[in-house]
């Protein structure tokens, strides 16, 4: 199992790489220029030379793309006596230590200034320093406003974890009991009813279904809020950044009651599809299971309905179903966009589409990659989760 999935996360590597390029290249062929989302349509074509000079974007697309990846980077040579940081041709003046080294000064520019403490690493007699670029987890500043987008990420981040998460707990909730109980009833009114309201899910927009939820439980019943994640007055100690969490782990009951009320819409409509998909793949997998040898077998051993179904039935019939799971929690995260967008949902959703309007080239990238990063990783824990589910299956080599 450990071999396997070491094995595994090497193969991230090259993906993660050729998703990178990939989302590189497509973000940049995005028609517009962000230095004229930036200054506006009147803007002189002096200034938005001088916008796209600062941000970089008038080099090479090549240059661009490695920029982003490992940013700007510095090969300083350690003097091996006094263990300073010394440039050449320049005088080194102590400012600031670095472990055992002393950051300095440079055509009267502070290092500090540029390059922070976590931003310089020693390999054997060079220290390496850069400014910005995914592999060292710097993922630059955006665009407009120049906040850097892993702290904002940070911030932002939980929100939609937490609207994820909500949404697939409603999901799985719903769907496999009604998928196991649609197999049960094959061809009656329930098993009817059910796949014509999986056929509906599926179909239906989520911005639309949104809308339609704030209507009725908002405005008609006024039993749920239809904005935000806590209502005026209501604070939470953050922990996790996740609302629901944090409020059990304080034991902020308020808070808890008024987080779960904010959440219930936006994960009811963001709930819909993978309900839906869920449901009929688990009807479908129960079927194809019900008609296997050693169910006949059990049944005819003697054992009790509900131990053949829940024991021999639905423990094997769950393993595809466990497959789509992982696929729509993926898409959740990368696909709340509408929702959060139509809720004021402060995740990264809102923040995207935000950032695509406005040519906001390193937040799109950044967050494209990261949910791409989600992908593989919720990929490689089903895989997991198959040892699990069926003993013969073994991850041996």
């Amino acid at each position: 199992m450990t071999v396997y999935i070491l094995r595994r996360l090497l193969s991230t590597i090259p993906v993660l790489f050729g998703v990178s390029l990939l989302v590189f290249s497509f973000v940049h062929l995005i028609p517009g220029d962000p230095a004229l989302a930036m200054l506006g349509e009147h803007a002189t074509e002096e200034n938005v030379a001088r916008i796209r000079e600062r941000l970089g974007l008038n080099e090479r697309l090549d240059v661009q793309y490695v920029r982003f990846m490992v940013g700007k980077m510095t090969f300083e040579k350690i003097d091996k006596d006094d263990v300073y940081l010394t440039r050449k041709g320049n005088p080194c003046v102590k400012l600031a230590k670095l472990d055992k080294l002393t950051v300095c000064q440079h055509d009267s520019q502070v290092w500090t200034d540029k390059y922070d403490q976590n931003s310089c690493r020693k390999l054997g007699s060079v220290m390496v320093c850069h400014a910005g670029g995914v592999v060292w987890g710097d993922l630059g500043n955006s665009i407009h406003g120049n906040i850097p987008v892993s702290t904002e990420l940070k911030r932002r981040f939980p929100a939609t974890v937490e609207l994820a998460i909500v949404a697939i707990l409603i999901a799985i909730l719903i769907a496999i009991p009604a998928g196991i109980i649609s197999a049960l009833k094959r061809n009656s009114l329930v098993d009817t009813a059910t796949m014509i309201g999986a056929l509906v899910g599926v179909s239906m927009p989520i911005f639309w279904l949104a809308i339609l939820l704030m209507y009725i439980f908002g405005l008609l019943l006024g039993w749920l809020p239809t904005s935000s994640r806590l209502s005026v007055g209501v604070t939470v100690d953050h922990i996790t950044g996740m609302n629901i969490v944090d409020s059990l782990l304080t034991r902020n009951w308020v808070a808890l009651k008024d987080s779960i009320r904010h959440i219930l819409l936006p994960a009811m409509a963001l709930a819909t599809i993978p309900l839906a998909i869920i449901a009929r793949m688990m009807r479908s997998s129960m079927l194809e299971v019900l008609g296997q040898d050693y169910v006949r077998t059990a049944r005819a051993k003697g054992l009790s309905e509900y131990n053949v179904i829940m024991r021999h039935v639905v423990r094997n019939a769950l393993l595809p179903v466990v497959t789509i799971i992982g696929l729509q929690f993926g898409s959740l995260m990368g696909g709340a966009i509408l929702t959060e967008t139509v809720f004021a949902w402060p995740g990264i959703g809102k923040w995207v589409f935000d950032a695509i309007s406005g040519r906001d080239y390193p937040i799109v990238q950044s967050v494209t990659l990261l949910i791409a990063v989600i992908f593989v990783f919720v990929n490689l824990a089903v895989d997991v989760s198959y040892a699990f589910l069926n003993p013969r299956i073994r991850y041996d080599s």
